[in-house]
């Protein structure tokens, strides 16, 4: 697991905070660059981590 969401999970643990998932899906159609736009949207909006998926046909 990634040592950053890891600490993040770490700090949400103990069940007295909430942590915010931002859901980007497959919005970024592939692009690394849109991608990185849906993280600095989903940062200024005050997501903890952000969640994609990536389909392969």
């Amino acid at each position: 697991m990634n040592k950053l969401l890891q600490e993040r999970i770490n700090r949400y643990s103990n069940r007295e905070n909430v942590l915010v998932i931002a859901e980007a899906d497959v919005n970024h159609n592939g692009s690394l660059k849109t991608a990185l736009k849906l993280c600095e949207a989903a940062k200024y909006a005050g997501a903890d981590v952000v969640k994609f998926q990536n389909l392969e046909n």
